[in-house]
């Protein structure tokens, strides 16, 4: 069982390729790299209506491996963090409970922005690590204009939040966020 496993491991490590840092600042000098900042600066221009038109309501308990986009009202039961990585306690259901955690930056995790937007995909871009800065690019503009907004809501505050997160079962889930208003 074991040698099956290896043989198809070795068959598709096979096409890969390692580059190291240097290759990669090589690369990037060369002129042959994507255009990060440009398809970045695209994707933030579609982001706000493309995840406020696939935002389907938060659900605190679903489980899957695909980034979706969500509208999450709730009220606010803190605000937490330092100026590395703050975020807001968010009560959904009313029971008094945490029912996600609202990033606001500038310290973001994760990629779900990037993925649920799906406009781009890994084969858009010339290495994991172009990939993985155009998902940083994007966490920065969108995060930092949702941050700024967050600053004059408080505790007690019920908000409405549009965002994306990966329902990977984590408890409670963490939403990254485009847009933080005050609910209606």
């Amino acid at each position: 069982m074991k040698a099956p496993a290896l043989l198809i491991g070795l068959v598709l490590l096979g096409g890969c390729r390692l580059e190291t840092r240097d290759e990669a600042a090589r690369h990037a000098a060369s002129g042959q790299s994507a255009d990060i900042e440009g398809m970045a600066a695209e994707a933030l221009r579609a982001l706000p209506a493309a995840l406020t038109g696939k935002a389907a309501a938060f659900d605190p308990h679903l489980k899957g491996d695909a980034a979706l986009a969500v509208r999450l009202t709730g009220t606010v039961l803190a605000v937490t963090g330092g100026e590395r990585a703050r975020a807001m306690a968010i009560d959904s259901d009313g029971d008094g409970s945490t029912d996600a955690i609202v990033q606001l930056g500038p310290v973001v995790r994760g990629t779900a922005l990037r993925d649920a937007l799906g406009t781009r995909t890994f084969n858009d871009f010339d290495s994991q690590i172009d990939y993985a800065r155009y998902a940083r690019l994007i966490n920065d503009q969108a995060v930092g204009q949702a941050r700024a907004a967050a600053k004059a809501i408080a505790p007690g505050a019920r908000v409405v939040v549009i965002g994306a997160y990966l329902p990977d079962g984590d408890s409670p889930p963490v939403v990254t966020p485009v847009t933080v208003e005050p609910a209606p």
